[in-house]
Formats: structure tokens, sequence, C-alpha cells
């Protein structure tokens, strides 16, 4: 079988979502990423990025900096769902195409 052109930037791209040295933990990260966010203000955020992004108000931004989260924690977690989600629908197409399914942990 061919090598797929794209799962070195993959796998980059998923080391770099879930490294140490961020403001969220690489474990909280990675639970998001992996479509399984913990309970919890971030959990909820990430929830809510992955399946309604469109709802999520200034006002949700707000009360999560207001309980002590960063800029960059928000945003950390903002990015672990959004890809997170795009790789599950990816995961799905493919499986209706009948294509090979990459792993998550960058496999």
């Amino acid at each position: 079988m061919p090598s797929d052109p794209h799962r070195a930037h993959l796998a980059h791209l998923l080391h770099q979502l879930v490294k140490p040295g961020c403001d969220t933990e690489p474990a909280l990260r990675r639970a998001i990423l992996d479509g399984k966010p913990p309970a919890g203000a971030l959990g909820s955020l990430a929830v809510k990025v992955a399946h309604n992004a469109s709802r999520i108000t200034d006002e949700q931004i707000t009360a999560l900096k207001e309980a002590g989260h960063s800029d960059d924690a928000i945003y950390e977690v903002i990015l672990a769902a959004s890809v997170g989600a795009g790789l599950e629908r990816l995961h799905k197409g493919l499986a209706l195409l009948g294509r090979p399914v990459p792993g998550r942990g960058g496999s």
C-alpha cells in the first residue's frame, strides 16, 4: 500500500497540540483531542467547539477568563477541540469510502 503523504504532517500537528510547556496540561489537551473532554468549564467549552461552535458567546469566554483561565488556555482548548472534531469527521468520511483511517496518536 502506498504511504500517505499527509501522515507525517498529521503526526507533527498532533504532537504540537499535546506537547508540554503550554498553559493547559498535555493530558487535558489529549483527552479533548480524543473527544473525551473532562467535566468542568474547559470541558464544556471543548464540547461546544466540537459540536456547536457558533453558539459560543463572548459572555462564555469572559466567564472562563473570570474563573482564572488564561487566553492561552482557552485557545489551546479551542485548538484541541476543533482539530479533534475535524479528525472525527475525517475518520467517518474515510470509513464511508472504505479507506484506511489514520490513528489519532500520530500513527
